[in-house]
Formats: structure tokens, C-alpha cells, sequence
């Protein structure tokens, strides 16, 4: 059950004094900076959980995008358009039966040292594709705890800025 909103009302005749209000009490800054540190809280998450490998470079946490649900009750972590193939891969794992693809097992395996660029690595690429293809991947869930991350700090977050605008507002 989502959690009940509170809401102040405040009184105000015309939409120009309003206006004026809002950007001299500085309003919107407790919002924004909250909504920055859910990011950050998000992509930090995801970093940590997308690195199962200690020479990882935690390149797929960052590109996580959040959308939150317009009533503010949830946030949603979806992967950036650029990494999505990969990244519901790494997030699920893959099922034995078919070798993954020669170049990005290749390029990976450079990235995180364990074979040296240049020549003479196929048959360690070749190994590891077969091992996949018996064994499949495991999958680390990295969106899934990065939204359950940014969820939790949704939930305590919420009142502490919600009582910093009313501060803001009062103080006016």
C-alpha cells in the first residue's frame, strides 16, 4: 500500500506572485537536490552490484536511467538505449545452448586482463565461449537492486524534503 502524501495548501492571489515566490525562496532546490542523490544512490548501486569481476569497470552502472512513477510513490531503473542488449544479459544471464558472439567475448576479455591484446588469444576466447555455451551466465541483477536502492531512499527521503520546502515556504 503506497504511503499516504501530505499535502499544505497556501494561499496565493496571482499566478506572477507565485511565480516570484518560488524562485526568491529558492522551492525547487530541495527538490532538485533530492532528486540528484537518487540518482547518484542509483547508479553507485548498480556499480557495485554490475561488478562481479574486481577489474571491472562498472561502465553498465552508470548507465542506468530512472523514471519515477508520476504520483512519486515508486522509481523505475531501466538501461540507457546504448547498453540494453548487454545489460538485460547481465542482469538475467544467459541460457547454455548457443556460444555468445566471438568480438565482445574478445573485447571483455582484454578489458579485464585476462588475455593481452594483440594475436594468438583465440583459442582462450574459443574456450570461454564453449564454456558458456555448456554452462550459460549467471545473472547479478544489478537494475533490480539499484531500484530497490533508490526506492528505500524514495521512502526516507520524501518527508525530509517535504519538510524542508515547508521551512523554505514559512521562512519566506
Amino acid at each position: 500500500m503506497p504511503q499516504q502524501q501530505r499535502q499544505f495548501e497556501v494561499q496565493i492571489v496571482g499566478l506572477d506572485q507565485l511565480r516570484l515566490r518560488l524562485r526568491e525562496g529558492r522551492l525547487l532546490a530541495p527538490t532538485r537536490s533530492f532528486l540528484q542523490e537518487l540518482g547518484r544512490v542509483g547508479q553507485k548501486t548498480a556499480q557495485r552490484a554490475a561488478k562481479p569481476h574486481p577489474a571491472d569497470k562498472g561502465t553498465l552502472g552508470r548507465a542506468i536511467l530512472l523514471d519515477f512513477a508520476l504520483d512519486g510513490s515508486s522509481a523505475r531503473v531501466a538501461p540507457a538505449p546504448s547498453v540494453r542488449g548487454i545489460a538485460f544479459t547481465i542482469e538475467e544471464g544467459r541460457r547454455p545452448g548457443r556460444r555468445p558472439p566471438y568480438g565482445p567475448i574478445k573485447r571483455w576479455m582484454i578489458s579485464h586482463g585476462i588475455i593481452p591484446e594483440g594475436r594468438g588469444t583465440s583459442k582462450q576466447v574459443q574456450a570461454v565461449r564453449e564454456e558458456i555455451k555448456a554452462q550459460g551466465t549467471r545473472g547479478v541483477h544489478f537494475m533490480a537492486q539499484a531500484e530497490e536502492a533508490v526506492n528505500k531512499a524514495m521512502r526516507e527521503g520524501i518527508p525530509k524534503t517535504e519538510q524542508e520546502i515547508r521551512t523554505l515556504w514559512e521562512r519566506g
